[in-house]
């Protein structure tokens, strides 16, 4: 050990003479120094210990070299510095080695150069070329580049300042990695500033204006936090994303690096592709590829396609959405809302089930069933479940066992126990054709048509195989009849009337009917009260005209004939067959009012065996 004489008074002496008898009494070649006092006077020591004792922490410093220069009150150590912190129950908090020591006791401050390296709590380890100790405010400064390592990973930044006390610490310009407990891949971080907290025992680490690079995704956010211990990064303030083709951004987002989940939270949006999605709560499973995002509503967005609700479950890989709650889908062509749906955007094909509500463009009524299927492609869909067609404006109702649509054809398709109502009319059959206007219908086989209420003083039904309907208003006009027809009559005193053909109209006024015309194979026969055999009338065609009273008038042409069917005449039956190209009666309250027969008439006469000319 060396010492530096210089003048002093007679008690310097004394001091020193003291210090030195205390320090010669140590090891042969370690010296120990009690630091209560700094020395009175310059000296140098090799090989010393140094103990510093302050109200909340004690120091062991330990080098190769030490040297005091008293006046300016301060101490030089270096050669493999060695430092020691511990609390009051002789816990180490931290440990520091450098090259050279610098106490510095006029500014209370260490100065600490040349391979720095600090272990503080959970084995975190600091490095840098420099280090100030603030002792009067307890504080670590770096203020060049160090390098931050822990179990989990490593980081670089620069102007490091920590509250040992606190537990807390923060660098700027940050880059570095992550790796969390059970996750192989790493966290890459760059940031304006990371902090360190150890907050109830664990590390955790947070960054602001940061990017990061986890699970395949970069993510931006002005505040990131990093919780090695149960593997959570969270960001908030705003954080955007990019994943290969996907680009997203939320008010704030957390990563489960272990499970490899997504949640997100406020202002979502996601795109992919063509693809948009917009929701308030987003969650995402990255192994399973599923998205399922929460929102009042949430949506779904691809060309003009629309698609909505409350839950949305999107499957990246095979591109198809589920929506399990108040789902609405809208596109150029179509309104479709139903509790819940499916849609594959490759095949662009929607599937909905529960409450299904169908709008077109084209379409004036509105569709509704339990189930559909839409060919987005084709414009053409499928209704099944107590589907219904209906009109309001025009009080048109259809009803069947499955409703196929098409909006290229702009037509409707009833199918399986059809059923047809309006204001006036029922009719039922096996199959029928609603123009998307609703102003032309054609029922197909097993047709049924009946008076929905009797406004008149008689009443009507037909079965038909084949009825094109216009429409005006939702009101029947005209009907065609195609293929074998039957149309029965009868009024409140009592009389019937049978009409068969095989083609034929009708035609409607109102409602009411006013008239049936017969092209084919046309029959009619009439009878009442007065005339229980009743009249029978055949012709090449037929004209029936009705009042509201019922039956006005029946005129026939082209091989017409008349079938009177009269009073026995003495207990023999009578009958009047006439013969003629035209034959027009008249009937009035249910009665022949008046007859023309002609041209080219025969009749022939019938009593019993009797027949005349």
């Amino acid at each position: 050990m060396r010492f530096l004489f210089l003048s002093r008074s007679p008690l310097y002496w004394v001091r020193l003479f003291l210090f030195s008898y205390f320090i010669c009494s140590c090891r042969s070649k370690d010296y120990e120094i009690i630091y209560q006092e700094p020395p009175l006077q310059d000296f140098e020591a090799s090989e010393v210990s140094l103990y510093v004792q302050r109200p909340s922490e004690k120091a062991e410093i330990r080098a190769s070299d030490y040297s005091e220069i008293y006046n300016d009150r301060i101490a030089i150590v270096s050669g493999n510095v060695r430092i020691l912190l511990r609390d009051l129950a002789d816990v180490i908090t931290a440990k520091f080695n450098s090259d050279f020591l610098k106490i510095d006791r006029k500014k209370r401050k260490w100065i600490l150069k040349g391979n720095v390296s600090v272990q503080m709590h959970h084995d975190i380890f600091i490095s840098s070329d420099s280090l100030i100790w603030d002792i009067e405010r307890n504080r670590l400064k770096i203020p060049d580049t160090l390098s931050i390592e822990h179990s989990r990973g490593e980081e670089k930044g620069i102007n490091f300042d920590s509250n040992l006390s606190s537990e807390t610490w923060q660098y700027h310009d940050v880059s570095g990695y992550w790796v969390s407990r059970d996750f192989a891949d790493s966290v890459q971080v760059r940031a304006v500033l990371g902090q360190g907290h150890i907050l109830r025992g664990n590390l955790q680490v947070f960054y602001f204006d940061a990017g990061l690079k986890a699970l395949g995704m970069e993510l931006f956010g002005s505040k990131a936090h990093c919780e090695t211990e149960s593997s959570l990064l969270t960001l908030s303030g705003g954080v955007r994303g990019v994943d290969g083709i996907i680009n997203f951004a939320a008010e704030q987002m957390e990563v489960n690096l272990r499970e490899h989940r997504i949640v997100a939270n406020g202002s979502v949006s996601i795109e992919r592709d063509s693809v948009s999605l917009t929701a308030d709560i987003w969650r995402e499973d990255r192994i399973l590829k599923e998205t399922e995002l929460w929102g009042l509503p949430a949506h779904f967005y691809r060309g003009t396609t629309n698609i909505q609700g409350r839950r949305l479950n999107y499957k990246q890989g095979d591109d198809i959405l589920f929506v399990d709650s108040t789902a609405v889908f809208e596109d150029a062509e179509y309104y479709i809302a139903a509790q819940k749906m499916s849609f594959d955007a490759r095949e662009q094909i929607l599937t909905a089930t529960s409450d299904v509500e169908i709008r077109d463009n084209d379409l004036d009524g509105v569709l509704t069933g339990k189930y559909l299927t839409l060919d987005q492609r084709n414009e053409s869909g499928r209704i099944y479940g107590n589907p219904r067609l209906i009109f309001v404006g025009k009080d048109l109702v259809f009803r069947a066992d499955s409703i196929a649509f098409d909006g290229l054809l702009n037509q409707v398709t009833m199918m399986g126990d059809v059923f047809f109502e309006n204001r006036s009319l029922r009719v039922e059959s096996e199959e029928a054709i609603v123009s998307a206007d609703g102003a032309q219908v054609v029922f197909y086989h097993g047709i049924q048509l009946k008076e929905k209420a009797k406004s008149n003083n008689y009443s009507y039904q037909m079965v038909a195989d084949t009825l094109s309907v216009d429409l005006v208003e939702g009101e029947f006009t005209q009907a065609d009849l195609n293929g074998y027809f039957k149309v029965n009559i009868e009024t409140v005193s009592e009389d019937m009337g049978l009409i068969l053909g095989s083609e034929g109209s009708i035609n409607f006024s109102k409602g009411n009917l006013t008239a049936i015309e017969l092209n084919k194979d046309s029959e009619f026969e009439y009878k009442g009260l007065e005339m229980p055999d009743g009249n029978r009338f055949k012709g090449e065609k037929m004209k029936l005209s009705f009042d509201n009273q019922g039956l006005s008038q029946v005129f026939v042409e082209g091989d017409a004939q008349f079938i009177s069917q009269l009073n026995k005449v003495n207990k023999k039956r009578a009958v009047n067959h006439i013969f003629a190209e035209e034959i027009n009666v008249r009937y009035k309250n249910g009665e022949i009012d008046n007859i023309f027969i002609g041209p080219s008439v025969q009749g022939i006469y019938t009593t019993g065996n009797e027949a005349r000319k």
